[in-house]
């Protein structure tokens, strides 16, 4: 399963903990297109930025 660019950014944020089981499915995997996206995003913090990474 390929996870999309929003999983990745509010999982980042306060109270994303929800989405992070997504994040540590053994079969999810994150292009490197959603990964450029989420760290692009407008407004993220440097430590929501380090999450992402």
């Amino acid at each position: 399963m390929v996870l999309d660019t929003n999983i990745l950014i509010y999982s980042a944020k306060p109270g994303g903990e929800d989405l992070w089981l997504w994040l540590q499915n053994p079969d999810a995997a994150v292009s490197v297109v959603s990964r450029i996206e989420a760290l692009g995003f407008p407004g993220i913090s440097a430590d929501e930025s380090l999450s992402i990474y």
